[in-house]
């Protein structure tokens, strides 16, 4: 493993770069912290309780969303879903009135990078890569679910377990940014 060289996947580190993106946004005056989340949304958002869930619960993470497992880690080479589909198939329950507890949720920073798709008419990964990650001068970070060429021999390498020898090349990927 080389540090200057060798590649991760990006996990639960993508709240912060979907945090950036929605906070460029914000303060270009296109997405509103405190709006209703429904509001910007293409579908019927499920939901249990009468206060509206907003960007700012989104991102706090405090909009009541349980967190599932199930979906997150795909096999290699499946083909991902878009992030509507992520978002608006079989979403998670909300278990918590908004605002009222801090729970991590997987869902809610999907339904940000969402929020970002729907605002900018781009791909989220496309808008991520030009305003967020190339900006920052990062050059080999990408969100693209299929490694580009260019990077795929920097790629590091999973194992099994701790006992295992052999490592999963290819292996797991993380559909996840979570968004």
């Amino acid at each position: 493993m080389d540090p200057s060289t060798t590649l991760f996947r990006i996990g639960s580190i993508s709240k912060l770069v979907t945090a950036t993106a929605v906070m460029q946004l914000v303060v270009a005056g296109r997405l509103d912290l405190d709006a209703p989340v429904a509001d910007t949304l293409d579908f019927e958002l499920p939901t249990r309780f009468a206060e509206p869930a907003t960007l700012r619960h989104l991102l706090t993470p405090t909009a009541g969303f349980e967190d599932r497992i199930a979906g997150v880690i795909r096999p290699a080479g499946s083909s991902p879903p878009t992030l509507r589909d992520e978002v608006s198939l079989d979403p998670p329950e909300q278990i918590y009135a908004p605002g009222t507890t801090p729970s991590y949720s997987n869902h809610s920073n999907a339904l940000a990078a969402y929020l970002v798709e729907r605002v900018t008419a781009e791909p989220y990964s496309r808008y991520v890569q030009h305003e967020v990650l190339d900006r920052a001068g990062m050059a080999t970070a990408t969100l693209d679910q299929r490694l580009p060429a260019r990077l795929r021999a920097q790629m590091s390498k999973g194992y099994e377990s701790s006992r295992s020898q052999e490592a999963v090349v290819g292996g797991l990927v993380s559909l996840s940014l979570s968004y």
